[in-house]
């Protein structure tokens, strides 16, 4: 049996040089002579525990200078 998950995000990236939003950039690196390289999709698997997990508050929140554009 393959394990199952409480929650599942994805983190979507897009290449801003190919456009203003994920499905400009994707269509561009889609188009003629395009090698792709418009998206970058990263799945997190969570798990529930007791304890907070003080890393991600940062994510969630959408502070930090490692976190910018988060859209929910």
């Amino acid at each position: 049996m393959q394990k199952q998950y409480p929650l599942e995000a994805h983190l979507v990236h897009f290449n801003t040089a190919l456009g203003s939003s994920a499905a400009e950039a994707s269509s561009a690196s889609r188009g003629e002579g395009g090698g792709g390289g418009g998206l970058a999709v990263l799945g997190v698997l969570f798990e529930v525990r007791e304890e907070d997990n003080k890393e991600m508050e940062a994510i969630f929140k959408g502070e930090g200078d490692r976190v910018s554009n988060v859209f929910f």
